[in-house]
């Protein structure tokens, strides 16, 4: 049997979150922060405990996640501004190359900022980074792969990352990360500037900040992927989903480009044959 004292301390603080209205996912945040430094319990860890894994089961069956927005932005809109998107400086050149990355590889911003030199490798048409440290879903060893864009090179993600190192290369002072900070003294930037500096070219572009997080970028590029017709297959690897299911229920979203639909006069307008 075990031993419910010390688990049940942990799970009546997680109820008093849930009571005072806190999301399945805040709850799992908590969860997961008590696992880290708690000592384990009946010999499991505290997230692992069969208690514990009951709770959240329960959790999530009474307030399950739901997807944050019922549309997404229209990414056109966004790649017409960056083709004008001046890149001359260095400020100009990291926020271009930041949100061209977190559109064409449906990454969230945790993932950009783990980017490493070391860890890249380039060929005639592509940049491969091999990840050394552990995505949120994802172990160590997870790829995001980058391939030229010919057509545009004032878009070409290939082309902006060799222009940024060769900008970067004499303020880097050992640092290996990526994308650095455009401030002296241009040390690596954490994930929370990341999401700044997306949010600050979506306002720029002119979409709705106050209604779109930074986070969006990944439903915005997937939901034009799959409008497109882009293999599902293709759709996962890209956003590093593992189930359909998931991209299906909280990515895949209607574009919204501002254009109304009236599908009543549509409808008149169709004559059967």
């Amino acid at each position: 049997p075990y031993s419910k004292a010390p688990i049940s301390v942990v799970l009546d603080f997680l109820l008093e979150q849930f009571n005072k209205g806190s999301s399945a996912s805040l709850i799992g945040t908590h969860r997961s922060a008590l696992s880290a430094y708690l000592p384990k319990i009946d010999g499991y860890s505290v997230g692992d405990h069969p208690l514990m894994v009951r709770f959240m089961k329960g959790i999530s069956n009474i307030r399950p996640k739901l997807p944050r927005y019922s549309s997404t932005w229209d990414p056109d809109k966004m790649i017409k501004f960056l083709k004008t998107f001046d890149h001359t400086t260095l400020k100009g050149l990291t926020l271009k190359l930041t949100m061209i990355l977190a559109l064409i590889t449906a990454q969230r911003a945790q993932t950009l900022s783990l980017l490493k030199l070391s860890e890249l490798e380039e060929s005639d048409d592509r940049c491969v980074f091999t990840l050394g440290s552990p995505l949120k879903n994802k172990s160590v060893g997870a790829r995001v792969e980058i391939e030229a864009f010919p057509n545009d090179p004032s878009i070409c993600a290939v082309t902006l990352i060799r222009k940024y190192i060769h900008m970067t290369q004499d303020l880097r002072n050992g640092q290996d990360s990526l994308l650095l900070s455009f401030i002296k003294p241009h040390h690596a930037v954490h994930v929370d500037s990341i999401r700044r500096w997306i949010l600050l070219v979506m306002s720029l572009a002119g979409i709705d900040t106050e209604v779109f997080k930074a986070h969006s970028t990944r439903s915005a590029s997937s939901s034009k992927a799959a409008a497109k017709q882009v293999p599902i297959s293709q759709i996962l690897s890209s956003g590093m989903w593992s189930r359909d299911s998931t991209f299906a229920k909280f990515y895949k979203k209607k574009i919204d480009n501002g254009k109304k639909s009236n599908e009543f006069q549509k409808a008149v307008y169709n004559v059967d044959k």
